[in-house]
Formats: C-alpha cells, structure tokens, sequence
C-alpha cells in the first residue's frame, strides 16, 4: 500500500469507525464524564474526552490497517522545538512511519503543536492529520 493510498485511508476512512464506537455502541464513556463532571477539574474532564477520542481513532485504524501494521498511541519524538507526543502513529510492516494523527475535542487549541508536527512532516516525510470529535478538518499540508 503507497503512501498516497495510506494517507487517504487515515484521513478518510478513520472517522467512519471512530464516530459511531464513541457515540452509538453502547460506550458508556459520556455518561461516566457527565456524573464525574461536579467532583473532576475541567482541565481533567478535557483531558479525559481527549484520551477516548485518541483511543477510538487508534483502534478504529487498527481494524482498517493491513496486517503485519502498526498502530500507536502517544508516540514520542524529539523536535528543535522541544518534545512531540505524536497522538497516533501508523507504521507499516517494514518499521516505517506512515502517518501520524493529532486528536482534539471540541474547540482545544492546536497551537503549540502545529510548529513541532511542521518539522516532524518535512523531517521524516510523512503527513499528519488532525481530528477532532465532534467534526474533522481537512489536512492542513
């Protein structure tokens, strides 16, 4: 599979398994957040929503990836810029970086990261995609 195929295969195809695991199979994820939202820190809550959302793309991507692929969560990467927690990496069967994603929720700031993911992008050549619950942008490269 070429990197053309993968790229659309991770920004395209992710969010159609992403979308109803989170909402509609029986995840009990927003309800537990709703009953904890009066006793956690909103900064905990936020994080929390990010940590589902991440986990519901990776795994969505690993049904999809062909095997002998990997997929990654919080993948490390050293920029000039300082650290990069990558939110999901996709690796194919000889050990290369593919693709990477950068999940948010609702409006979250994807500021800091953008500068770091810009290297990362032109460094290694793979592209990276961001996506956010409830919608997804397009790729920015």
């Amino acid at each position: 599979m070429g990197l053309v195929m993968v790229a659309g295969f991770i920004g395209y195809g992710a969010w159609r398994l992403a979308v109803p695991a989170l909402v509609g199979m029986g995840t009990r994820a927003p309800e537990v957040l709703s009953e904890l939202e009066e006793e956690l820190p909103v900064v905990r809550i936020n994080q929390s929503w990010g940590n589902m959302w991440r986990d519901v793309v990776a795994n969505g991507l690993r049904l999809q990836v062909p095997e002998g692929w990997l997929v990654t969560t919080e993948e490390y990467f050293a920029t000039p810029q300082g650290r990069r927690f990558l939110d999901v990496a996709v690796w194919n069967d000889l050990g290369e970086l593919v693709g990477g994603i950068e999940t948010k929720t609702g409006a979250s700031p994807y500021t800091l990261q953008l500068l770091k993911d810009e290297w990362l992008m032109l460094r290694y050549n793979f592209p990276i995609f961001e996506y956010r619950y409830p919608f997804s942008s397009k790729p920015w490269f």
